[in-house]
């Protein structure tokens, strides 16, 4: 998976070194003040904690201009775990710690709040399928933006689907 993201993002013109393969053996000591984002996918299967002072150096990072891209599955962990608890602290969501899984069916995301990079090439709402597990809760904190909300088949309410907001000099999603 990572190579494929890796290709993708090189594909629309972007640079993408991978600091780490491994987010639990991240423990600060890669210097990311030449990197514009840090990008960190958690898959589900695994409960493991990212060391404090990897969590320490993206949050100083993000607090100093840079852009942090992560997913709901970091607030899962941290509800599941108390392992993320520096890097959940400068999320854009929060949860009440309920998450319904389901499988199959498809997430209807239409657009909430126009952004000019982050809208870009994408139409006002699509469809995602889902192959498998997945969760779709996310809660928006006070001062977010939610800019897509998704509409899954499988639930019976929706979800902000991608939220944002500034911490620091920085930029989180």
């Amino acid at each position: 998976p990572s190579a494929l993201f890796a290709n993708g993002l090189a594909q629309y013109g972007h640079t993408v070194d991978f600091a780490s393969n491994n987010y639990d053996t991240f423990d600060g000591s890669v210097d990311l003040s030449h990197y514009d984002v840090v990008v960190l996918g958690l898959a589900f299967y695994s409960l493991d904690p990212m060391p404090l002072a990897g969590q320490e150096s993206i949050a100083d990072f993000v607090h100093n201009g840079g852009g942090f891209v992560t997913g709901e599955w970091l607030s899962w962990r941290q509800s599941a775990t108390g392992g993320f608890s520096t890097l959940y602290d400068i999320m854009p969501i929060t949860t009440d710690g309920s998450y319904i899984d389901y499988t199959g069916g498809s997430v209807i995301y239409q657009q909430v709040t126009p952004d000019p990079v982050l809208n870009a090439g994408l139409p006002d709402s699509f469809e995602i399928s889902l192959a498998g597990q997945g969760s779709e809760y996310i809660v928006p904190r006070n001062g977010s933006t939610v800019f897509y909300s998704g509409d899954a088949t499988a639930l019976d309410f929706p979800s902000a689907g991608v939220v944002g907001w500034q911490q620091g000099s920085g930029r989180v999603i």
